[in-house]
């Protein structure tokens, strides 16, 4: 989850957005993100990283980059 946690703060900062921003351009709860970025949610949906990445104008594989864990595969099988 760290590696997740570190791609997307690196994106949030490359953007100028800020993660309340990124939130609500995304359609998503606010906290949301916050939640990913502090450890409190463990397993945020595909859903959630899609929306994200769009607004971030990267790919979901781009904010899993390093990812290594049984979850990156739940991730990955939403994505062919």
């Amino acid at each position: 989850m760290r590696s997740l946690q570190n791609q997307l703060r690196t994106h949030i900062n490359r953007s100028n957005l800020s993660v309340r921003d990124v939130e609500r351009l995304a359609g998503l709860k606010r906290c949301a993100l916050s939640n990913i970025l502090e450890g409190k949610s463990k397993k945020p949906s595909l859903e959630t990283l899609q929306a994200t990445a769009k607004v971030l104008e990267c790919s979901v594989s781009d904010l899993l980059e390093g990812f290594e864990s049984e979850d990156n595969a739940h991730f990955q099988s939403g994505l062919e």
